[in-house]
């Protein structure tokens, strides 16, 4: 327990000095070429809209407007809506997220008999950490995705699922877990039923969150896979797209993407038909896909 506390304080502390880099971020963009983060860029060029419209044409999907504008409510209620506020604002949603996916981790590595405190520390050092919490959005999908993971080892397979559709909801790339998650259920004998309703449920939280929003607007629904699609990234070194481009492959990137979705998915078909979807396999599973 005492590591545990250690690991989630550390992570948490961490993650609090890198809202201190948001606060300016011109001297690391001029001598690094960092981008400037999600949380400028989105205060940047869609502050009118997370404040004033209901919905709009966004980069990304539905799941993030819903978490911007829980951001901007934070912002307003702290006096204005400007960017120190809109930072701090996402400050107090980050934070307590990130030190929760560190717990989430410590018990998933317990549930696996991983080691629990090489997990963490590992996490703690990894460039992801670093990424998600000075650059990117992602530590939301990544929370409710280890959430659902959590659940899954805890038998909690519907609720799982429900937690997984929210974080396919904020970002795509969670619901590319759910081959991984299908085949461990069948590795653990799970009845087709319950697998059937694990699936059920994973669509359903994605049909309801995404189709009235596809109703209103199809055109603004559709524009973020879209974007992600047709415009390669030139401007974010944390991307491979950004590589991609950089030598000359930048058209070639949706199928580059397609091409490893599939290898991991027959791969995750091999280790299941070798009957290898052990618990701490799993975990690899989920790590390379």
């Amino acid at each position: 327990m005492r590591s545990e506390i250690k690991y989630i304080l550390i992570t948490a502390l961490l993650t609090s000095l890198s809202f201190l880099m948001r606060l300016d971020f011109w001297p690391w963009y001029q001598k690094f070429g960092f981008y400037q983060g999600d949380i400028w860029y989105f205060f940047t060029y869609y502050g009118d809209q997370i404040q004033n419209s209901f919905f709009f044409s966004f980069d990304y999907p539905i799941g993030y407007i819903f978490i911007l504008k829980a951001a901007a409510l934070l912002s307003s209620l702290l006096g204005h809506f400007n960017y120190q506020n809109f930072l701090f604002a996402n400050a107090l949603l980050i934070i307590p997220a990130t030190a929760i996916c560190t717990w989430l981790l410590y018990q998933i590595a317990r549930l696996v008999k991983l080691d629990s405190s090489k997990l963490i520390f590992y996490f703690v050092l990894s460039p992801s950490l670093f990424i998600y919490s000075t650059i990117n959005y992602d530590i939301f999908p990544i929370f409710f995705t280890l959430l659902s993971i959590y659940l899954l080892l805890n038998k909690r397979n519907n609720l799982s699922a429900v937690f997984l559709g929210f974080a396919s909801v904020i970002k795509l790339y969670p619901a590319l877990f759910l081959p991984v998650l299908v085949f461990y259920l069948l590795n653990q004998k799970t009845s087709l039923h319950k697998i059937g309703s694990f699936l059920v449920t994973f669509f359903m939280v994605l049909v309801i969150f995404n189709l009235p929003f596809a109703l209103i607007d199809w055109h603004a629904w559709t524009y973020p896979y879209l974007h992600q699609l047709t415009n390669p990234e030139r401007n974010d070194p944390t991307t491979l797209s950004y590589y991609l481009t950089t030598v000359g492959l930048g058209q070639f990137r949706t199928l580059f993407w397609i091409s490893l979705v599939s290898i991991s998915w027959v791969i995750i078909f091999i280790f299941y038909k070798a009957k290898k979807i052990s618990s701490v396999n799993f975990i690899y599973l989920l790590l390379f896909t």
